[in-house]
């Protein structure tokens, strides 16, 4: 008896799909989703952490990038996708890393749209092509200024 293989399972469902939700106008104020929601929404958006900061809820993940120009181009698309759904993270740029930071300060804690606008940066990381090589390491001292002979 010739049996034919069995087709692979498919994914576990994560969830909706938050990167293709319109943001939704501005929430009451304090209206900040509950754990319940939190837990769900993390299962969307599995790379990110929820982080609290003065007592408010948000969600943050660090992009690792080759280098300083790298990250600096990165954190400008992630800029430019905030401005397109005007709703904005705090994003820090170091050598090698973009941390970008989500969460909603009418409600003072996280919101649907945070959960849509992580969803949405880490479609733009998925995508995310690399120009060239990463920049070779720049010594920024002048020569002479380390007390060399």
């Amino acid at each position: 008896m010739n049996q034919q293989p069995m087709p692979p399972k498919p994914p576990e469902p994560t969830g909706p799909d938050f990167a293709s939700e319109p943001i939704a106008p501005y929430p009451r104020r304090g209206s900040g989703a509950t754990p319940q929601e939190i837990a769900v929404w993390c299962r969307a958006v599995p790379e990110w952490s929820v982080v609290e900061r003065q007592e408010i809820h948000q969600l943050e993940r660090v992009f690792h990038v080759p280098d300083f120009r790298a990250a600096l181009a990165f954190s400008q698309q992630v800029g430019e996708l905030a401005e397109r759904s005007a709703h904005h993270p705090a994003i820090r740029v170091e050598w090698g890393r973009v941390t970008v930071t989500w969460w909603t300060l009418r409600t003072r804690g996280l919101h649907r749209n945070d959960v849509i606008m992580a969803a949405r940066t880490d479609g733009l990381w998925e995508g995310w092509v690399w120009e060239g090589e990463p920049s070779p390491p720049v010594d920024p001292l002048p020569a002479g200024s380390r007390g060399e002979a």
